[in-house]
């Protein structure tokens, strides 16, 4: 899904991210959309999705774990993306229940297109509260679970430091 698409759907975007209750996307330098997101305040919700974003990326290069580094799903992503300058565009839209609606029909557009954003379903309730799917999480990044072992493995290969074990 590109922002061509989301633009036949929703119209023309506001100049910027609106301070108010609206529906938004961030799309890389080449309009590809990366997360669909509603909010009561749209510039609030993506300059904090920002800060969490700057925030993720200096806790994993001082060391951090990928996962708790992550206390939003969407700044891993977000940083995976930022050679490609994510951005973020918005449309007002009034109303939790219409903005709902809309997010929940983009997303649904998306997959229907075959392209359903790499961010959706990054999920905010990581480090919030323990619910089955973090309990489940938290099990995976153990410091000696199959999955750590694994990410361990591709950072080392990525690093050209293991290329020859995989």
């Amino acid at each position: 899904m590109n922002l061509n698409d989301v633009q036949a759907a929703m119209g023309t975007p506001d100049e910027t991210p609106p301070a108010r209750s609206g529906v938004y996307v961030w799309v890389d330098d080449d309009d590809l959309v990366i997360y669909i997101g509603e909010s009561e305040d749209v510039a609030n919700r993506t300059g904090k999705e920002r800060r969490w974003t700057d925030s993720f990326r200096a806790e994993r290069e001082a060391g951090g774990s990928l996962w708790d580094a992550a206390g939003c799903g969407l700044a891993a992503v977000l940083d995976h993306h930022a050679a490609k300058n994510p951005r973020a565009v918005g449309w007002s839209v009034d109303g939790q229940d219409e903005r709902k609606a809309r997010q929940t029909a983009l997303i649904r557009f998306s997959a229907l297109l075959g392209a359903t954003p790499a961010g959706q379903g990054a999920g905010w309730d990581y480090g919030r509260s323990v619910t089955p799917t973090t309990r489940i999480l938290d099990e995976w990044f153990e410091q000696d679970s199959v999955v750590a072992r694994h990410l361990s493995r591709q950072a080392q290969v990525a690093a050209g430091i293991d290329a020859g074990s995989r």
